[in-house]
């Protein structure tokens, strides 16, 4: 799986850029602030920000691409198994209308994958950033607050 790893982040790049631009700026500058806090409390250089980022979005987003595709596949593998067992049951070579079918029907399913695929990024950037407001509102709760 690491040999797709770039071209999931790239796909996960496009899907911020085109649908939550506004909202990752939003989580941005708050993960830069909750950096500054940790650097103040703690001193020294942290990762914060590259940890959540990489660790929690990229890797739920990354996890919500793979999966949606594995299903896309193995419903496009249960497609062609189909068709080839009708076409084994007539006997006929595949006429005209069969292949414009299947390819109607693959298109179909290649456009219900990519909403299902958008609905659920959508879904899980949403509840990352749920849980990144959780998290801080409990510190501030707890009274772990680290601002000055």
């Amino acid at each position: 799986m690491y040999q797709f790893h770039d071209k999931i982040d790239e796909i996960t790049n496009m899907y911020i850029k085109d649908y939550k631009a506004t909202d990752f700026k939003i989580l941005n500058t708050m993960l830069d602030e909750e950096a500054l806090k940790y650097k103040l409390s703690y001193g020294g250089d942290n990762n914060y920000k590259e940890n959540k980022l990489n660790k929690e979005i990229y890797s739920k987003l990354g996890n919500v691409i793979l999966t949606q595709l594995r299903d896309y596949d193995k419903e496009m593998i249960n497609i062609s198994k189909t068709s080839s067992n009708v076409n084994k049951i007539s006997k006929l070579s595949p006429s005209k209308n069969q292949f414009i079918n299947y390819n109607l029907y693959s298109e179909y399913h290649f456009k219900n994958m990519l909403n299902n695929l958008r609905r659920s990024l959508n879904n899980s950037f949403e509840q990352a950033q749920a849980e990144f407001e959780y998290e801080q509102l409990q510190a501030e709760i707890e009274g772990n607050d680290y601002s000055l």
